[in-house]
């Protein structure tokens, strides 16, 4: 026999509640999408003014610094335009002679970046003529000295500055830059035990980093100065590279270089 109208009825009542209570869950789970969606919106919208605050566009201009940042960045830059130009055409591959073993030996090209542990500041020196981008450029070392490299850089708002930047390297190389000037330079001295001094500054840190002051020694480009000889202090430079004068002995009037 058919069942009684009241059972029908509470069954189709648990079918309706079962329903009901799906529909109620889909609704509170796309409320708590909505509301995740909210807040990652919320979030995004705030990190992209963070960084649209941190990425100010600041115009090129002459004077700027190139501002250290997280990133390291290298150029080649060449101490003419005529030799950058030949450089940018090997890289490119516009020609078939190979100029940059020959800039880059003969120190002509060089690769400089703006990382912390650079000893020097990079300064924009010129500007090209739509004002976009770097065409020349300044090094800044410790002493004061400038260098004036061509060069073809477009260098990120990120990484520019103002005034020019600073950094703890800097300020412990100055401090003892600034000391030896105030009690070395010029002073007379003599070593106790005879020294190897070079003809210039990059000879001696060659030598001295690569193991090379006995080839040096015997090509004449390094001398050895015997204990007792009178030199004086002169000019401290890159790396910490003292100038010695000679005041007696053979070399007697040279200037050689060492630490």
């Amino acid at each position: 026999p058919p069942p009684p109208p009241v059972k029908k009825q509470k069954k189709h009542l648990w079918i309706i509640l079962g329903i009901s209570f799906y529909i109620g869950l889909l609704s509170i789970n796309s409320e708590e999408f909505n509301k995740d969606e909210e807040i990652r919106r919320a979030l995004w919208k705030v990190q992209s003014q963070k960084n649209l605050g941190n990425s100010k566009h600041l115009p090129l201009k002459e004077g700027m610094y190139l501002k250290f940042s997280e990133e390291k960045m290298d150029f080649t830059a060449c101490d003419t335009e005529e030799n950058f130009s030949k450089y940018m055409e090997t890289f490119r591959g516009d020609t078939r002679v190979n100029h940059i073993k020959g800039l880059v030996a003969n120190g002509n090209c060089v690769l400089l970046n703006n990382h912390p542990k650079s000893e020097y500041f990079i300064k924009i020196s010129a500007l090209n003529k739509e004002k976009t981008r770097v065409s020349q450029i300044i090094q800044e070392d410790f002493f004061g000295n400038e260098i004036r490299y061509f060069t073809d850089i477009k260098p990120s708002e990120n990484i520019l500055s103002i005034k020019r930047p600073s950094s703890s390297t800097y300020t412990r190389y100055k401090n003892i830059i600034d000391k030896y000037n105030r009690t070395k330079k010029g002073k007379e001295i003599s070593f106790d035990m005879g020294r190897l001094l070079c003809k210039s500054r990059k000879i001696f840190l060659d030598g001295f980093m690569n193991d090379k002051m006995d080839f040096y020694e015997d090509t004449g480009k390094c001398l050895r100065i015997k204990s007792g000889t009178k030199l004086r202090y002169g000019e401290i430079g890159p790396n910490l590279t003292y100038e010695y004068i000679i005041l007696s002995g053979d070399h007697k009037g040279q200037q050689l270089y060492g630490f």
